[in-house]
């Protein structure tokens, strides 16, 4: 898992010989979205023919196999304002920016551009967004007011609580139930911390109030986290997630 900043600083640090950029303006809703498709399968042809042409098949084999890796990764339903294709030898990594640009771009060279990215991370504060409750935990990837993407790996998301009480005796027990969701926001903060920790990146939550006290006692770092913003359980838009969440960031 990379943060934008991380993803940005390891394509400039590829050296490989043969390196392509390939960016292309998106659409976030259907239609458009299906000739957002179409676009790119056409772009990642040129960029084949391109490579075929100047190189030699044989020559490019492994940045064509990246490509299609790339081709492969690539989904229209979930859009932002562009996509960025990076791929050599070594590298196949896929870019969604809330960046509006106006024509496809096809660049080889001896190493990435990447100015895109700079472009969207000057002025912008990069963090997560923890969607948190018992019944489960969801952390994405945030930029300003934009989901960038949901994290999914070998901790998220998360299930519901499985401390949870249901014996109804044991659940009037207050400390009992105390106990468990403790239980529980420990194992969430844990799993929060390895990401921050490989990211760099800070956390707001998005929670009940007495929710996040819980995650807050339980951490073993609670500087990570930039604050409490109180769950809405009408919303559950993402796009309005992240609006919720920067506006608490901003004051």
């Amino acid at each position: 898992m990379e943060s934008l900043k991380n993803t940005w600083k390891q394509l400039q640090s590829v050296q490989d010989p043969i390196c392509i950029t390939i960016s292309m303006p998106t659409h976030r809703v259907f239609p458009d979205t299906d000739t957002d498709k179409i676009n790119f399968k056409n772009l990642i042809k040129e960029a084949q023919e391109k490579l075929i042409d100047r190189y030699g098949k044989r020559e490019v084999s492994d940045v064509l196999k990246s490509l299609n890796t790339l081709t492969e990764a690539y989904d229209e339903r979930t859009q932002l304002d562009s996509v960025h294709l990076f791929a050599s030898a070594t590298t196949a990594e896929l870019v969604k920016l809330p960046l509006t640009i106006q024509n496809n771009e096809v660049i080889i060279n001896n190493a990435f551009d990447t100015h895109y990215i700079e472009d969207v991370y000057e002025n912008k504060k990069e963090f997560f967004i923890l969607l948190l409750s018992q019944r489960g935990a969801r952390l994405f990837d945030a930029l300003n007011n934009e989901i960038l993407s949901e994290i999914e790996n070998d901790d998220f998301p998360i299930g519901e609580n499985p401390f949870t009480i249901t014996d109804p005796t044991e659940a009037s027990n207050a400390k009992r139930m105390d106990d468990t969701a403790k239980a529980y926001f420990n194992i969430v903060d844990k799993a929060v911390q390895r990401s921050s920790r490989i990211t760099g990146l800070q956390v707001l939550v998005i929670s009940t109030r007495r929710n996040f006290d819980y995650l807050i006692e339980v951490s073993k770092s609670p500087v990570i986290y930039l604050g409490n913003s109180l769950k809405d359980y009408n919303n559950k838009s993402t796009p309005d997630l992240a609006k919720q969440a920067w506006n608490h960031i901003n004051g």
